[in-house]
Parts: structure tokens; sequence; C-alpha cells
């Protein structure tokens, strides 16, 4: 599906990995951020450096992102990736990247009106299992969740960003 906000595609795509290749996910981020995330960006954020890392483990997952991304534009390629929890003391703050394509991959969140801030404008539901294809240049955030909501949805989600 392709939503336009303000003349920008948003590009959306359901994923449909299994409960098995999510749980491997979730395993290796929960891993990553127990044992080295990055403590010079937001709390819970793993280093961006995820499919290098994992490129064996993760390969279900990064050749079907590349698939979708690929269907956008077949030269585009991986610059950086990492994972993002979100949880109780979360506090994402607007913010851009240098790349023309970012992907966010909505891994585990049991309430999609809790996605991603469109420029302070819109807010695009993260809705589970399902990946989002942006430029990456728009400013976006995490929408942060009250407490009483993240007390009960622990939300991960894995962040491509793409150069061409």
């Amino acid at each position: 599906m392709i939503l336009t906000i303000n003349n920008e595609d948003y590009h959306t795509f359901d994923v449909a990995l299994s409960d098995e290749q999510r749980g491997t996910l979730i395993s290796m981020i929960d891993d990553e951020i127990l044992n080295n995330h990055d403590k010079t960006v937001s709390l819970y954020q793993t280093y961006a450096d995820l499919h290098i890392t994992y490129m064996t483990d993760w390969k279900f997952f990064l050749e079907r992102m590349e698939k979708y991304m690929h269907s956008i534009n077949p030269h585009a390629i991986i610059d950086k990736c990492w994972a993002n929890v979100s949880t109780v003391n979360n506090d994402y703050g607007m913010h851009k990247h240098t790349t023309p394509y970012t992907l966010v991959y909505y891994l585990q969140n049991k309430y999609p009106e809790y996605g991603t801030n469109i420029d302070n404008q819109c807010i695009l539901p993260a809705i589970e299992n399902t990946c989002m294809i942006m430029n990456g240049q728009i400013p976006h955030s995490i929408v942060n969740m009250p407490k009483e909501v993240a007390e009960i949805n622990k939300r991960y989600s894995i962040v491509i960003n793409y150069n061409v």
C-alpha cells in the first residue's frame, strides 16, 4: 500500500514473518540491548551494524526487507541497521536521517496507534509484522507510549537506512 502525505510516499508491506522468525529477532535484540547497546543514542537502541553482526542469522529478514526496498528502488543498498525497544522510560525525539530511504519493521507492538510520528503532522500506525519505507530525511520519531501502556507493551522495531 502507498500513502502519500505532503507529496511524499510511504510504502507499507505485510511482512508476515513466522512467530519463530520473530522470536529469533527479539531474542537477539534483547541480547544486544542487555550486553551491547549503544550508549550514545536513545535508551534501548542497538548499534547500527546489525546487518553485519547478524548477516547469517538474519538472512531471512534482511533478504525480505531488500525485496521490498528493491520494489521501490532496485539500486538501494543497506547503509545501517539497528533496533529500538520502546518501554516505560523511553524518550524518543523528532529526528531525520541522511539517507533517501528508511525502512521501519514493526516487529512487536500491541497498540498500532503508538507508531511513527511524521513531522508532528500525523502518526502512521505501527502494525505488528509490517514494514514502512519512507524518505529518511523527513523529520519523524517513534511515538512514546504513556507509562501505563508501555508497562504492558514492549514495542520492538528494526530500522534500516538505505543509500542509492
